[in-house]
């Protein structure tokens, strides 16, 4: 029962976040263009320092010998899990305006905004760099791939390395180094700004997510074949995909206990911002992540107590 009580409040923190971006934009207060800044400001400076100091605090060099296994595990997994989405896609002829975002959603969760609070919660402080190795992966092909497949054609020339890959690569710099040299270590003022900043990324993005919803309006809200889809994609056929992978590659039973919660974890609240910053549709985003967050206070519970 206590398990089922920490899940449920972890999760329930995030509803109310939303709910607090959702009452903002109806009460007129966060407007277009504000919107538009948050969507930017989370991006290309929250997001960045957030990964940036999850990686210095949570990797050591024994961790880092780890990273190889776990990370091939993540993307492998993401990887197969985008392959079925585009068939579901293709086979029940989702608008081209959403098959990005389903393909997406699909793949990736909220691993860092509510994965990582609510690991933390069940499998305590220590096992953190478990979830990272979750996060490192997914970090990884969302930055390089998922936003790709988000934006379509949105995106043109060159390819660009996204601002949060340049705080994943610059934590590991730091992790490399401090490993090699134990007495370095950034200064004070450097390591509080980062966390300052940081600790904006959960609230700002959920907030942000509120706003969006508020602006699509809940009374538009249907469960019409793409939110019905997207929820089996993101509850059924992704964490199929995961412990499949996790069996076939043999990993043990802590992580692999930490992978599949990570696994049912709701809809990706980052795809409501890429979508707004590449200028394709952010409703449809911002209603899966409403409705999968809601069905993960009931789901994330369960899951807990069938694999303990």
């Amino acid at each position: 029962m206590g398990e089922l009580l920490t899940t449920f409040q972890s999760v329930f923190t995030i509803v109310l976040l939303v709910f607090i971006g959702y009452v903002l934009q109806s009460k007129g207060k966060i407007t277009d263009s504000i919107g538009s800044f948050l969507s930017f400001f989370v991006v290309n400076i929250t997001l960045p320092c957030s990964v940036f100091k999850t990686v210095i605090t949570s990797l050591g060099n024994a961790e880092l010998k780890n990273i190889p296994l776990y990370v091939t595990v993540i993307i492998l997994s993401q990887t197969v899990s985008m392959l079925l989405a585009w068939g579901i896609a293709k086979a029940f002829k989702i608008k081209d305006e959403k098959k990005g975002t389903f393909i997406a959603l699909t793949a990736f969760n909220n691993t860092l905004f509510m994965g990582m609070p609510v690991s933390i919660a069940l499998f305590g402080e220590a096992n953190a760099s478990i979830i990272l190795y979750y996060y490192v992966g997914s970090t990884i092909l969302f930055w390089t791939v998922g936003i790709r497949v988000i934006a379509g054609k949105k995106i043109k020339g060159k390819f660009k390395i996204p601002t949060p890959l340049y705080g994943l690569v610059l934590g590991i710099v730091v992790v490399l180094i401090r490993e090699a040299n134990p007495g370095f270590g950034l200064p004070a003022f450097a390591t509080d700004t980062i966390k300052y900043i940081a600790g904006m990324t959960t609230p700002l993005s959920m907030i942000f997510t509120g706003f969006a919803l508020g602006q699509f309006g809940l009374k538009n809200i249907r469960f019409d074949q793409s939110v019905c889809l997207g929820l089996v994609a993101r509850f059924i056929v992704s964490p199929l995909v995961f412990i499949a992978g996790i069996m076939l590659l043999n990993v043990d039973s802590l992580a692999r206990n930490v992978f599949i919660v990570q696994a049912f974890m709701p809809v990706m609240a980052s795809q409501t911002v890429i979508a707004r910053q590449y200028g394709v549709d952010d409703k449809y985003p911002a209603v899966m992540v409403a409705i999968s967050t809601l069905m993960s206070l009931v789901i994330i519970p369960i899951v807990k107590v069938v694999i303990s």
